[in-house]
């Protein structure tokens, strides 16, 4: 019985002074940039590391590309603000990341299993634990928010605003939706959450924005880079974005959500640039079609069902509008050429077909 107790005793002394395994501080670091990018107010560079509370900024017809050891990218498009609020690796080997998007549109790209990652914005909360999504702020409204998802899991949950919450308390959650592949959800001022399908064209879009490359060895390929702009001319450094979607990222053409959570304002029937042809779209999306509605507006393009509402893409943008106010739909065809006559096309009367028309002559 002594013995036991002796032994008892021993395994809780060893265990008490046996090293306690901890979270340990984990960087950052920018791997692309392109235009105008700042972190906390100062320019921004490739090669340069992100700690904890980091405020990356980037501005009009710029990107960035921020990447977390081995574990995630994120990938940041015009007019974006993004603040890493929290970034650490567990005992268990794998991150923790806490990150604070107040603007803008951002695509993520978590490649390690469990890894405990959100995004966090005013109104709504993404976790995720490995899996390829977007999150796009409302340009005009930071409480609309919109999340697409490629592949893996996310867990949306719609939190109150903060004016909504006593000082120093956490934010009530009010609403969770689980996100399957493939599909979307949009959070508005009212605390609603619709999961919807994303289109066709969503998904191929999205599917550009998973070629962005992670950097093997991140730490060795951008030692001695990041403390100036020059670093971004290293013959060296690996392609993270590839060549052939760079100004679609820049032109914000692959993910344009400044009208998040519009499918709500159903009648609105506003569209959102997009600058892309009717050619584009039929690439995209299939055959392109004239849809009339009954209060007399007309759109040109390709449309998708989603429950009671078509969304219509078209060369100037995205529309919703409501099944109900449809009142035709047919197929385009592009007018044909009308060729207008030149000087040379026009045949000028000779005298005797003057002669011909005036009775007398």
């Amino acid at each position: 019985m002594k013995k036991t107790i002796f032994f008892i005793v021993a395994a809780v002394w060893l265990a008490a002074c046996a090293p306690k395994q901890t979270e340990k501080a984990y960087e950052g670091v920018i791997t692309f940039k392109a235009g105008n990018v700042t972190v906390n107010g100062a320019d921004a560079a490739v090669g340069q590391s992100l700690n904890k509370s980091s405020e990356i900024s980037v501005g009009e017809k710029s990107t960035a590309v921020i990447q977390f050891g081995t574990d995630a990218n994120i990938t940041l498009q015009p007019n974006t603000v993004l603040r890493i609020e929290e970034m650490l690796m567990g005992p268990d080997g794998k991150p923790r990341l806490d990150l604070a998007q107040s603007k803008g549109t951002t695509f993520s790209r978590v490649v390690t299993k469990g890894s405990d990652y959100q995004i966090r914005t005013a109104t709504m909360v993404a976790g995720v634990r490995g899996t390829s999504f977007a999150v796009a702020l409302d340009e005009s409204n930071s409480e609309k928010v919109e999340i697409q998802l490629l592949s893996g899991e996310v867990r949306a949950t719609k939190v109150a605003p903060p004016a909504e919450t006593a000082s120093g308390e956490e934010p009530a959650k009010q609403e969770e939706v689980v996100l399957s592949p493939g599909e979307k959800v949009v959070s508005d001022a009212k605390g609603l959450l619709k999961k919807e399908t994303l289109s066709e064209g969503e998904k191929t879009n999205l599917a550009k924005l998973d070629e962005i490359k992670m950097v093997e060895k991140p730490s060795e390929v951008f030692k001695g880079l990041g403390k100036s702009d020059s670093a971004t001319g290293k013959d060296s450094l690996p392609e993270v974005v590839p060549e052939n979607i760079r100004e679609q990222i820049i032109d914000k053409k692959l993910i344009n959500m400044s009208s998040a959570g519009q499918q709500d304002g159903i009648n609105s029937g506003e569209s959102v640039a997009s600058g892309v042809s009717l050619e584009d779209l039929k690439k995209a999306h299939g055959n392109v079609a004239q849809i009339t509605t009954k209060s007399g507006k007309t759109y040109v393009g390709t449309f998708n069902m989603v429950g009671a509402n078509m969304e219509i893409a078209t060369p100037t943008g995205k529309v919703t509008v409501p099944n109900s106010d449809v009142a035709s739909v047919k197929p385009y065809n592009k007018p044909a050429d009308v060729k207008t006559p030149s000087v040379n096309d026009v045949k000028s009367p000779s005298v005797n077909d003057v002669k011909k028309k005036i009775p007398g002559m």
